[in-house]
């Protein structure tokens, strides 16, 4: 029974955290926000600048950047996104950001978008839309006004306004305000997924407002395999430091979430392998003289083996068993908690490969190590009973 019970205790232990585990990663791929298309790229620039040090130029630096893209992946298609020219600098940064009243600010909190928040174009054929949203951004954009992805459609009227901050400089300088017409764009992120941006201002606009206009980043299509990634990666980090590609490939496993499985099956594996192991033989010496009888009265010298491996199975397979019904109640209960935090949640997932594996496969694995190694022959001992 101290060996059964030895048993059990690691598998519970190796059934709760397996089921945390799985159900920790269920959560995760549940509530998975894809950043753009499947298999869509963004390559984005932001340059290491150093306090008195000069910002590269910008349209040089993309230049540079988008040639190298199409050099290393001549299949891949490029397009170019724009937006106001705020990059970063240690001395001070400039601030590009439109004003919206209450009720239309509350309407845009619940949709994500991925990317520069601004996007300056006259259409929607660099930020991949399609169907009737696309159709409405271009309309709106035509019209001259203002496009706002908003969880409701409606109508309103924003400020445009641009501060410039400096170093050593408490209050910001306006450079820009403006009011301007705005239509918010329904947007259905369970549908659509996140938006290309935040806002976009026909060219019109931003020009009219003295925004100055860059190059904020580079949407890559097509054959956007991992070795064309890293081709890209190579080749644009030759061209600029700060350079970052991301490329949209759905839901994808950390490797860490394996590595802990197989860390939980090893680790499960070894302690009952040979905690049964132990068990066992010691269980053979204690029967030594009834296996010496037994081969006296001319019992066949494989039989020893085979009641070595049965008391392996047994011991393994009970222990086993008996550790998987108690491991499922410490795993239900601590996967509830663990995937309530984004309020979707709880997520329940039971590893079964894993419970197969420790359950079935390990004490058929041990009964074979004993039956294998077991002495099949003993020297002929009299009992003294």
């Amino acid at each position: 029974m101290p060996a059964v019970a030895a048993v059990a205790a690691t598998v519970a232990g190796v059934v709760a955290l397996g089921i945390a585990n799985a159900s920790d990663e269920l959560e995760n791929q549940q509530t998975y926000q894809p950043q753009g298309q499947l298999g869509t790229g963004f390559l984005t620039w932001g340059p290491d600048v150093l306090p008195g040090e000069v910002a590269p130029d910008n349209a040089d630096g993309w230049a540079r950047i988008e040639d190298a893209v199409r050099r290393g992946a001549p299949d891949v298609d490029v397009a170019v996104i724009h937006g106001p020219d705020d990059t970063y600098d240690p001395n001070g940064y400039t601030s590009t950001f439109l004003k919206l009243p209450r009720d239309a600010e509350m309407s845009t909190w619940d949709v994500q978008w991925y990317g520069q928040q601004m996007v300056v174009a006259d259409d929607s054929s660099a930020l991949g839309l399609t169907g009737e949203v696309a159709a409405e951004v271009d309309g709106t954009l035509a019209r001259g006004e203002v496009v706002v992805f908003a969880s409701d459609a409606a109508t309103a009227e924003s400020t445009l306004r641009q501060e410039s901050w400096r170093d050593g400089v408490d209050a910001a300088q306006v450079t820009a305000t403006r009011g301007l017409a705005t239509r918010l764009v329904a947007w259905d992120g369970d549908e659509l997924g996140v938006a290309p941006a935040s806002w976009i201002l026909p060219t019109s606009v931003a020009e009219g407002a003295g925004i100055v206009v860059a190059t904020t980043g580079l949407r890559l299509t097509g054959d956007l395999d991992k070795a064309t990634e890293a081709r890209i990666n190579e080749v644009v980090e030759g061209a600029e430091d700060g350079t970052f590609l991301y490329v949209e490939r759905g839901y994808e496993r950390p490797p860490e979430a394996v590595v802990i499985l197989l860390v939980l099956g090893a680790l499960g594996g070894v302690l009952m392998l040979g905690g049964t192991l132990t068990a066992t033989f010691l269980a053979l010496s204690d029967a030594r003289p009834d296996l010496a009888t037994l081969s006296a009265v001319g019992a066949a010298p494989r039989t020893r083996r085979r009641v070595a491996a049965a008391y392996a199975l047994v011991i393994g397979f009970v222990g086993a068993i008996l550790g998987a019904v108690v491991g499922f109640i410490p795993g239900v209960a601590i996967s509830r908690p663990l995937t309530s935090f984004t309020g979707s949640g709880p997520y329940l997932s039971i590893p079964w490969l894993l419970i197969a594996v420790i359950v079935v496969a390990l004490p058929l694995l041990t009964a074979a190590v004993v039956g294998l190694t077991a002495r099949s022959r003993l020297p002929l001992v009299a009992r003294l009973d």
